[in-house]
This record gives C-alpha cells, structure tokens and sequence, in this order.
C-alpha cells in the first residue's frame, strides 16, 4: 500500500512538472508576443512587423512547442515506467493477499484423519466427545456402585442362609443323635427286659 500511494504521489508530481512547464512556456510566449507588438509599427490601425521579428518569435514558438513536446515526452515516459512499477506492485500485493488468505485460513483450519475441520468446529466436537465420555463414566461408576451394593446384599443374605443352614444341620444332626441314642437306650432297654 505505501509503494501504492508512493508511486502515485510521484506520478502527480510529474504531472504537475509537465503543467508548470507549459505555464512557463505560455508566459514566455505572452511576453514575446506582446514585445513582437511593441516592437512593429501601425500603418492605417494596422501592425506591420518586420518578416525577421516575425521569424524569430515563429522559431521561439517552435523552440519552445519542442521544448514542451519533449518535457511531455519525458513526464509521459515517466509516468509509463511508474505505471509498470504500479503494475508489478499490485501484482506483488495480490501475491501476499493470497499468501496472507492461505496463512489464516491455515490458522483456521485443522485436518484430522484427512478430513478439514474449522478448528472451532473441531474443538466443540472434541469437547461434545469428551463431556459425552464424561458422562458415560459417571454413568459406569454409579451403575457399578448399584451392582457392587446388590452383590454384597445378595452375599449377605447368602450368608445368612448359608448360616441359617448351618445351624438346621446341626439342629437335625443333634436331634437325629438324640433319637438315635433314644432309640439305643430303648433298644436296650428292650434287649434287657427280654432277657429277664
């Protein structure tokens, strides 16, 4: 942009050369015309110039056209090589605009498996993922939390009933003793009282 603004600054400049150059040779021309007037005589309200007056300032009009031609020559051949410079510049600041456009979008976009994600885009579906496996945890914990209670109040209540158990064979163990040795005693008691 500062090489823009730089090349159009001088090509004004140049321009405004080129005006000032012709002012001046318009001046110069007004003076040597009003001398030419001066100079020459009035026959009958009529100007008479001498033909070598005439020419000198006809050669001072040509003198200074070329002059002009040339400076404008110049400015214009000026003005050509600024415009080329111009030309070139944009060239080079439409080269970086593209440069700076692939940067950003560079920055902005992300490639994961192949795939071009906006980094934005990719940021909520990771935070999305994460907060779903998140949850999934929590859910986990807790639900291995209900089975672990439910495990424990089942042995629990497997103990119980296994002691419960326990306690029956014994009680049957005791009592199948019980009448076993009952039974015994009447036995023998039966065995006595047929031998007597």
């Amino acid at each position: 942009m500062k090489t823009i603004s730089a090349l159009s600054v001088l090509l004004m400049l140049a321009l405004s050369i080129t005006i000032l150059n012709a002012q001046e040779l318009s001046g110069e021309l007004d003076k040597d015309y009003k001398q030419l007037k001066d100079k020459s005589e009035t026959f009958n309200m009529y100007k008479v110039i001498k033909e070598q007056t005439l020419n000198e300032f006809w050669n001072s009009v040509i003198t200074r056209v070329n002059e002009l031609e040339s400076s404008r020559d110049e400015a214009m051949a000026t003005i050509g090589a600024l415009e080329t410079t111009l030309v070139a510049k944009e060239a080079l600041i439409a080269e970086r605009d593209a440069e700076i456009s692939n940067i950003n979008a560079d920055m902005t976009q992300l490639s994961y498996l192949g795939i071009p994600f906006e980094k934005d885009f990719f940021k909520y579906m990771v935070s999305i993922i994460v907060l779903a496996l998140l949850a999934a945890m929590i859910f986990m914990v807790f639900r291995t939390r209900m089975v672990v209670g439910e495990a424990t109040q089942k042995n629990r209540a497997f103990d119980a009933l296994e002691q419960e158990f326990e306690s029956y064979k014994r009680n049957a163990l005791d009592k199948q003793l019980k009448l076993g040795r009952e039974l015994q005693d009447h036995k023998n008691l039966l065995a006595e009282l047929d031998r007597t």
